[in-house]
């Protein structure tokens, strides 16, 4: 199934959607709290530590039962996502908002889907690779989420593929409805 939640459901447990019985991103509670079995409790039933880290996209480990001894992925919330919307209330201040400083003083929009940085996802994994007990075996999954909508690059690279006298809507993030090419851009 061509969706997040049920796509890491099937490989995680090796097995197809109708096997699962999770075939859309919003599965009820009998499904969420099902314990799964598959690799990752394979791996924790050797004695494995088992990780998952992510960004906005891996909101979906908190909800299922894989089996990860730790779980390092946003656990959306209300509250939390109005604060994400930071970025649809002030795009102008995209920039800013996804700098390195900013993020640290207001860390809930790390879970934004704007300031996904998969630099900062990649620091996250090797913290988690110096900290692990070297003794024990570690089975990390690693989720990078830029490849979800908004497609929007981290400062300085958002402006690199951006024509200078542009200054329409889009100059920090892609609308999804736009189309590749130029039409669409003076609008």
């Amino acid at each position: 199934v061509p969706r997040t939640f049920p796509s890491w459901i099937e490989i995680l447990q090796g097995k197809n959607a109708p096997e699962t019985g999770v075939r859309h991103m919003f599965p009820g509670f009998k499904q969420r709290l099902e314990e799964f079995t598959g690799m990752v409790t394979a791996f924790r039933a050797s004695e494995y530590d088992t990780h998952v880290i992510s960004d906005f996209a891996g909101d979906i480990f908190p909800r299922f039962r894989a089996g990860f001894n730790k779980i390092d992925a946003p656990n959306l919330t209300l509250a939390s996502m109005i604060q994400m919307n930071a970025d649809q209330m002030m795009p102008l201040l995209l920039p800013l908002l996804t700098s390195d400083l900013f993020t640290s003083l207001f860390p809930n929009l790390k879970e934004s889907p704007a300031f996904a940085d998969p630099r900062q996802l990649t620091d996250k994994a090797m913290q988690a690779l110096v900290q692990h007990d070297a003794s024990k075996p570690l089975f990390l999954t690693l989720f990078y989420s830029t490849a979800h909508f908004p497609y929007a690059a981290p400062h300085p690279f958002y402006s690199a593929f951006t024509a200078p006298d542009y200054s329409g809507p889009f100059l920090f993030q892609k609308n999804p409805e736009m189309k590749a090419g130029a039409e669409g851009l003076g609008e």
